[in-house]
């Protein structure tokens, strides 16, 4: 008998809060059932299910430094039009959007060296140079 993996619906209503993953609640088991999924669906095997789950609970988000160069900005343009998930939660909730030419325009022209030694200490430690 083959099994068969189904991406778990996510905040059903009456459902004690559990995980909070991305951009909903789930149960314990629900989470548990979708790093299941996840580990399947990337054809790891079983064994991988543990750093999935582990990789998810980490509140550690990618830090982005967005920068254009000789864009045209259309990109930026479906980033702040995008529903699903809104801008908000995106930068909120998923990345730790940290710099953004466009969108931080109003603020400075360019990052200080101060905010970019923040940048190297946040990803690589106390040292700035």
């Amino acid at each position: 008998m083959a099994a068969s993996f189904t991406a778990p619906a996510t905040g059903a209503a009456g459902r004690p809060p559990g995980v909070r993953v991305g951009l909903g609640d789930l149960s314990r088991r629900d989470f548990l059932r979708f790093c299941s999924w996840v580990t399947a669906v990337l054809a790891l095997p079983p064994r991988y299910v543990v750093r999935v789950a582990e990789a998810l609970e980490s509140r550690a988000r990618p830090t982005v430094i967005w920068l254009e160069f000789q864009d045209c900005a259309g990109d930026t343009e479906s980033f702040l039009r995008a529903s699903h998930p809104t801008v908000a939660d995106f930068i909120f909730d998923i990345v730790d959007l940290a710099y953004h030419e466009v969108l931080m325009a109003p603020a400075t022209s360019s990052p200080s060296p101060t905010t970019r030694c923040s940048w190297r200490r946040r990803e690589r430690g106390p040292s700035c140079h």
